[in-house]
């Protein structure tokens, strides 16, 4: 081989090595950067604008502050039931109240003080409830009893203030209250709450129309009051 040809062969073996050589180095200098895996956690979301504010049903009950003194009556409710308002006012009274369960709406103000009637008769027209007081023969202002009934319940309250005795056959909704508080009262009879037969109807209507049913009712019915709308307009122009 020529001497020539052995210089080519070296000029191109050197150029290799320096090429490879000179590649690894770089890349030792220079590390690949490694791209790191993103978390893919859920981003807490952040309500925007105000929060809402709680209505009253929401918020906890605070226990009404009743007095009775002297005959006159004061309640001060502060987002209070109106169970626990008539409670209140049956132990300081002595009244007897019949408090449904469902008396749970929220009362907030001041009434009184005054006589009794007056100031149960306020505290109720503005409730979902209609109501019976019965009065004291010696005190025109004081109050023995008070009975409740919805105001959802139309015809039961009709039949009530005609003195009629009835017959309930409950379904759904409040019309199973309304037939238990009729049969307390001695006033009608509560059918069981299924698909009526005439067995049961002949021995509901027996006992519904038994003599001292009949006297009940009629007691209950010159009892119910009719003029709740005028005892609230005559407070509301009174107050301004």
């Amino acid at each position: 081989m020529s001497r020539i040809l052995r210089k080519i062969i070296l000029v191109i073996l050197s150029a290799l090595l320096t090429f490879l050589f000179g590649g690894l180095a770089q890349a030792s200098q220079h590390p690949v950067a490694r791209k790191q895996k993103q978390s893919s956690a859920p981003q807490p979301v952040v309500p925007q604008g105000p929060l809402p504010q709680p209505t009253l049903d929401q918020m906890p009950a605070i226990p009404p502050q009743v007095t009775y003194q002297a005959g006159q009556l004061t309640i001060q409710a502060q987002n209070s039931t109106l169970g626990d308002i008539l409670r209140a006012v049956r132990a300081k009274t002595g009244a007897s109240v019949d408090i449904p369960s469902n008396a749970d709406e929220r009362v907030v103000g001041r009434l009184g003080p005054g006589p009794a009637r007056e100031v149960l008769a306020s505290l109720l027209n503005g409730s979902h409830f209609n109501y019976v007081m019965v009065g004291s023969a010696t005190d025109p202002g004081a109050v023995q009893q008070v009975i409740l009934t919805s105001k959802s319940g139309g015809t039961t309250t009709a039949a009530a203030r005609a003195g009629a005795p009835q017959v309930i056959v409950p379904h759904v909704y409040d019309q199973h209250y309304f037939a238990e508080r009729i049969d307390q009262l001695g006033v009608g009879v509560a059918h069981a709450p299924a698909t009526p037969t005439v067995d049961s109807l002949v021995a509901a209507l027996n006992r519904a129309l038994q003599p001292e049913v009949a006297v009940r009712a009629k007691s209950l019915g010159n009892a119910v009051r009719t003029d709740g709308a005028t005892i609230a307009a005559e407070h509301v122009t009174s107050s301004g």
